[in-house]
């Protein structure tokens, strides 16, 4: 075996780079996938991308299949805290031993292809789900749609959750360009469901001629995960109790999680593009807070930084900005000159994502409200 232990293999996976096209990328990755007999899934499988709004999709259609007595998959990504977390079978993650394995067979396999972190991460989810008796795995998308290594596998029913401007170098830099490479995960007669009310023209074009199902929000249903269920209803039946005890489960972590402490609030949210801290600063105004706004964020370099921090400018007396612990991110300095040239009030750069956190923490009175924004790579370094 190449390593001993998950830490020396995620160390190593971190350091490998893949320098050909997209394109050929994902050709490559198809041939690992064949040879290790992984190709046809004797499950059902649901594929969801999107800008925002992905993990929730994937965490209650989960919570109600498994409410309906379903074995369900997950393939999710990025983690919070652990890497275990991006693959789990019902409410358990893979555990370090069969992961191991796993990448020990994934190497043996690859040969002289170079494969990235996400391939060996998912091609570890199709190995354990290939071992267990799933009738449905759910996969989130990494980027895009068309060229992610999730979309080697047929979806019986692809979802967009949303449609919005993120990873413009890799998908495009219009609504039009990202939603077609979204589009890559969809099928001819296989339904396809878009959360977003107002597609592109460009994608109900390709529906068309492509002989997709579409179905979306505002046109063909109001609540885009009982469509889910509806069109798959003919494979994994489910009733209105399933429904109801899945739409209980406890909202995500980091995804608008609203704390209280000691009459101050604390608000997290991974919203790392400009969509989604638009939503912040709406949930922000909404919370009508009596006493003083501080933000800590952390961003990595390659995000549009100045549309990610302007919506929050003129709500936040004091920012708190954090170098990432990750090759990604980008320094404290770059984003403190950003939100200089915005104007933002009583800047304070910091190395570590914790250490801004706690001199946040530190000014609080009570009636404030600190807003912990920013990358999936942030949330692992703090500790509230």
């Amino acid at each position: 075996m190449r390593f001993s232990n998950l830490q020396q293999w995620l160390f190593w996976l971190d350091t490998q780079r893949v320098i050909c096209s997209a394109p050929q990328s994902f050709e490559q990755m198809r041939t690992i996938v064949q040879r290790l007999n992984l190709a046809s899934p004797h499950y059902s499988v649901i594929t969801v991308t999107g800008t925002n709004g992905k993990g929730s999709c994937v965490a209650l259609l989960k919570s109600i299949y498994m409410a309906a007595g379903y074995q369900v998959g997950t393939f999710t990504s990025p983690h919070l805290f652990r890497f275990n977390e991006r693959i789990c079978f019902q409410d358990q993650c893979i555990d370090d031993v069969l992961l191991c394995e796993f990448f020990e067979i994934i190497d043996l396999a690859r040969g002289d292809i170079t494969l990235s972190y996400f391939h060996f991460s998912f091609l570890a989810a199709l190995l354990w789900f290939q071992s267990l008796q799933l009738d449905v795995v759910i996969l989130e998308v990494g980027i895009g749609g068309r060229y992610d290594p999730t979309n080697i596998i047929d979806a019986d029913l692809s979802i967009i959750t949303s449609i919005d401007l993120d990873h413009c170098e890799r998908l495009g830099y219009t609504r039009e360009a990202i939603a077609l490479e979204k589009a890559g995960i969809f099928r001819p007669h296989r339904p396809a469901i878009c959360g977003d009310r107002h597609p592109p023209q460009a994608l109900l074009d390709y529906t068309r001629r492509m002989d997709i199902p579409f179905y979306y929000c505002g046109k063909d249903f109001d609540d885009m995960i009982l469509m889910v269920i509806e069109k798959l209803s003919h494979k994994l039946p489910v009733n209105k109790e399933h429904i109801q005890t899945g739409m209980k489960q406890p909202a995500l972590p980091w995804r608008c999680q609203l704390v209280e402490k000691e009459g101050v609030k604390y608000l997290l949210d991974v919203a790392h593009n400009p969509a989604a801290v638009r939503r912040l600063a709406e949930k922000i105004r909404d919370l009508a807070v009596s006493g003083r706004v501080f933000a800590v964020c952390g961003m990595c370099k390659d995000k549009d930084l100045v549309q990610n921090m302007s919506p929050l400018v003129d709500r936040v007396d004091g920012w708190f900005v954090a170098t990432l612990n990750n090759a990604r991110g980008a320094s404290s300095k770059e984003l403190g000159d950003i939100l200089t040239q915005l104007q933002g009030k009583n800047i304070h750069c910091y190395d570590r994502a914790n250490t801004a956190f706690r001199s946040a923490r530190d000014q609080l009175q009570k009636g404030d409200l600190l807003v912990v924004f920013g990358s999936f790579f942030m949330v692992s370094d703090i500790h509230f």
